[in-house]
């Protein structure tokens, strides 16, 4: 049975109810707040909290904070304000479960084949590597010299 309790105040009687949640059954009763949504930052504004204003139109409009409020009326965009639930959304911000990188597939590279070689014949220079440049037979001599040249 709920307990109840009278006060007088201010000439109005007040009665106050406690009600006792019930499990039913290994069914658990839980109780719902209902919550409302910021016009600007899209963030959830529970009972008691937030502002509320009429537009001109009639369109009634909730901001969870004065500083919502203030960029509102400054007509700032809230898609461009880093700390607006809007901007979170559009950039991919935030937790979300499934946010794990896709992995990509690496496409094979088809054989080039060259006007006058096979694939095959292109393969198998691949495997024997670059080609060594080997200098000619006087060069040597030619490099002591121009270094000598240089050391005057």
């Amino acid at each position: 049975s709920p307990k109840t309790r009278t006060t007088d105040c201010c000439r109005c009687t007040i009665v106050l109810t406690a009600c006792l949640f019930v499990s039913v059954a290994s069914t658990q009763v839980t109780m719902v707040i209902k919550t409302d949504v910021c016009s600007f930052t899209e963030q959830r504004i529970y009972p008691g909290h937030g502002i509320r204003m009429a537009r001109r139109d009639g369109q009634l409009v909730i901001f969870s904070t004065s500083k919502a409020k203030g960029m509102y009326n400054l007509r700032k965009k809230a898609a461009k304000l880093h700390w607006t639930i809007t901007w979170r959304h559009l950039n991919k911000k935030g937790a979300s479960g499934n946010n794990s990188k896709k992995r990509s597939r690496r496409t094979k590279k088809a054989a080039r084949v060259y006007a006058s070689m096979s694939a095959d014949a292109v393969a198998a220079k691949k495997k024997a590597g670059p080609k060594r440049v080997t200098r000619k037979p006087g060069s040597k001599a030619a490099i002591a010299e121009a270094k000598a040249r240089g050391k005057k």
